[in-house]
This record gives structure tokens, sequence and C-alpha cells, in this order.
């Protein structure tokens, strides 16, 4: 049970974290391990400069464990354009992961920090923080996790991102896939404190998502902090200030 067992160490494969090595190679060895044993990957504090894109393509559960989201970073910092610093899908089937105390940044060179398509029931996030990207930091496509997505984060403030990731375009966003010919929106899961500031575009899209609950949480000083289409979302006790295109107010 991959839950239960101890993580094993990227830096077991050579990864440095320092923000000056390219870790590509040691994190896709890391990552195959993970797959061939049903291992969960611990990301010691640091800063884990990737130049390609990391994927997960598999439905067997990815586990991933950090210190926390101020120490233990994956940052793609290439030069080429990908699609996002970690792309996670399975798809057609659905893809699962559980990921814990950690952060995701791509530069301008990738849409998306994290990207992940049809992330099925079973998938956790709690305490992840994610930044920059093109497009947006975060991006679920028919995101159906059926579970609580705890302390999502999308920040810029001093000091928080790495250096050289630029200022989140969107922040946290939900929309839609089209899987073996059709489309489905992200539905049926819950954002407990999701925190998304200073975006230039929106902090919170629900706009192809349903049956969206938020709990707690701040959207604040974003361009547009919050976009959904109403069907059947629920937010409670968020708190929505300082927007920059709209009336400040609290939900």
């Amino acid at each position: 049970n991959v839950r239960n067992a101890a993580p094993i160490s990227v830096k077991e494969f050579g990864a440095v974290g320092d923000w000056s090595t390219d870790d590509t190679s040691a994190l896709t060895s890391a990552l195959a391990y993970a797959l061939a044993h049903n291992a969960c990957l611990y990301f010691p504090a640091g800063g884990y400069k990737t130049t390609s894109q990391l994927s997960w393509t598999s439905t067997q559960r990815l586990c991933m464990r950090g210190e926390s989201t101020s120490t233990t970073w994956i940052g793609y910092l290439g030069s080429g354009t990908v699609d996002s610093a970690f792309y996670a899908t399975a798809s057609p089937s659905p893809v699962i992961f559980d990921i814990q105390r950690m952060s995701f940044a791509a530069n301008a060179n990738a849409s998306y920090a994290f990207h992940t398509i049809f992330a099925g029931a079973g998938t956790t996030m709690d305490t992840v923080a994610f930044a920059g990207g093109s497009v947006s930091s975060f991006q679920g496509d028919f995101f159906n996790a059926e579970g609580d997505m705890r302390n999502l984060m999308v920040q810029q403030g001093d000091g928080f991102a790495p250096s050289g990731i630029p200022r989140c375009v969107n922040g946290l966003s939900f929309d839609q896939a089209t899987v073996s010919g059709t489309t489905y929106a992200s539905s049926q899961f819950t954002l407990t404190s999701p925190i998304v500031e200073y975006c230039t575009g929106t902090g919170l899209n629900l706009a192809h998502a349903f049956e969206v609950t938020v709990n707690g949480g701040q959207i604040a000083a974003n361009h547009q902090q919050l976009y959904s289409n109403g069907l059947y979302d629920i937010l409670n006790g968020v708190l929505i200030e300082n927007c920059m295109a709209c009336t400040p107010s609290s939900v």
C-alpha cells in the first residue's frame, strides 16, 4: 500500500535541489521508480530545477511528499515550450495522485505549473502551491476528484516564488476536457481554504465546473477574483477582497 510505505527520497536518484543543477533526469528516474515499485516519493527541502516537462501517465496512484510549500519546489526553467512543469493524465482513464506539502512553478515557456486531465476519485492535494505559467498556475481539466483539495495556494508575494517565475495570469482553473469524443466539465470536489492572490487574470476559475464546494479561503488582489457558472457551486465563508476589476465582497 503506497500510502503506508515509507517515502523514498528523490536524492537517492541524484536530485540536488539547489535551483542550479538540472534535476530533470533524476526526477524522471524517481518517477519511473515510483511507478515500478508503487512507491511514494519524498522531496527534501530544495529547489528542483527542470528543463523538460515531468509527466505521470499511469492509472497507478502517484504519491509525492515535500517539506513545505515555501521550501520544496519543482520548477520548470527551460527555454523550450512545454505544456507544464508537471503533467498528470492517464486519459481516457482517470489519473489519481496524492500530493502534500510542496510547490510547483513554471516560467513563461510553460502554459501551466501543474496540469492534470481527468483526475479521478481518490485524488487528494493538501498544502500545495503553484506559481507562474503563461496561462494558469494550476489547470485541472475534467477534474472529478470527488474529494477535498485542502490549502491550495497561488501567490506572488515577495519571496514566495523562485527567481525567474512570472506573476500568475490565472490562478486555480478548473475546466472541461474531451475524453473519447465526449466533453466533460470538472465537478464533485471541495476546495478548503484556498488562497489565490495577485494574478493578472482570474483568481479562481470555475467557468466549466459544477457541484464544487469552496469552504473558507481568500481570493484577493486578482484582476478578476472569481468566475463561476453558478451551476450548484457552493461558497461558504470565502473572503473576496482588494479586487482590481470589481467591488470587494465576502460570500
